[in-house]
C-alpha cells in the first residue's frame, strides 16, 4: 500500500537541453515512499525526470520536493576504483584501519564518526553482490561486469539513503547477476524509483510511473494521449 506522505512531490516541473529539445514539459505529481518503477520508450524523458529528482540537472522551471536524502546508482563505474569506495565506506573504512593501526589524527576520527563496525556491514553486504569477503580492496577492473554493477547497488543500500534511485540496473546482464538484482530490489526497505525495460524487475515493484514522448513523463493527474486515441488513465505513481 503506499504510504499517506509522498517521497517525492514534482510541481510543474520543465526541462529543456540546450539544442531546445523539450524533456520534461510542465511535469507534477508525486512518487509515494514505496518502490516505484518507471517506464516509457528510449527518449521519453525517464532518465531526465530520475536526474532531476536527484538534483544533478537543474529545471528551466518548477520545483521538486524530496522527503529525505537521495542516492543514485552509478551508470559509469571506473576500472581503478576500489570495491570500497564504490560502496561508499572508503574513508570510514580507511579511517578505521589507520586510527587501529596507532595514528590517532582527529581527521581520522571525524571520518569515522559512528561507522565503527563499517568494515564488518561491508564484509557482510558483499556476497549480495556475489563477491568474496576480502573484496573491499579489489579494483572494480578486476570485477565482470554483472559484479561491479551488483556492488554499485548493493552500496546504494548499504548506504541506506531514504530515496534510491536505479536507472536500467538489469541491463547486459546475464542471467546470474540479473536474478541478484531482482532479490536485492524484492527486499528493498525504503523508496525506491527504478527506470527499466525489464518486466521481471518491473513485476517486483508496488507501483508504476509511465512517460511517453508525447507527454512526457505523464501521471495520475492528466490524461495521457497516445497515437489515435485521446488518451487514458495510468494509475498513481
Amino acid at each position: 500500500m503506499p504510504h499517506a506522505s509522498p517521497a517525492v512531490v514534482l510541481d510543474r516541473v520543465t526541462f529543456t537541453w540546450p539544442d531546445g529539445t523539450v524533456a520534461l514539459d510542465d511535469v507534477s505529481g508525486a512518487f509515494a515512499a514505496v518502490r516505484t518503477g518507471l517506464i516509457g520508450r528510449n527518449g521519453s524523458g525517464k532518465s531526465t525526470l530520475l536526474g532531476r529528482i536527484a538534483g544533478t540537472r537543474v529545471p528551466a522551471s518548477g520545483i521538486v520536493f524530496r522527503s529525505g536524502t537521495v542516492d543514485v546508482m552509478p551508470q559509469r563505474l571506473t576500472a581503478d576504483t576500489r570495491v570500497a569506495a564504490l560502496l561508499g565506506v572508503d574513508a570510514a573504512l580507511d579511517a578505521v584501519r589507520a586510527i587501529s593501526s596507532g595514528d590517532v589524527d582527529q581527521r581520522h576520527f571525524d571520518a569515522v564518526g559512528d561507522d565503527w563496525d563499517i568494515e564488518a556491514r561491508a564484509t557482510a553486504a558483499l556476497p549480495e553482490a556475489g563477491l568474496p569477503e576480502d573484496a573491499l580492496d579489489r579494483r572494480v577492473g578486476a570485477l565482470s561486469g554483472g559484479e561491479a554493477v551488483l556492488a554499485a547497488l548493493v552500496g546504494v543500500r548499504l548506504r541506506g539513503a531514504p530515496i534510491a534511485l536505479l536507472d536500467e540496473p538489469t541491463n547486459n546482464l546475464d542471467r546470474d547477476p540479473r536474478a541478484r538484482v531482482h532479490d536485492l530490489v524484492r527486499s528493498w526497505r525504503g523508496t525506491l524509483i527504478v527506470v527499466s525495460h525489464d518486466t521481471a524487475l518491473l513485476e517486483l515493484t508496488d507501483s508504476r510511473a509511465f512517460c511517453s514522448a508525447q507527454t512526457r513523463c505523464c501521471g495520475p493527474w492528466r490524461r495521457c494521449p497516445a497515437a489515435g486515441a485521446s488518451g487514458w488513465p495510468w494509475p498513481a505513481w
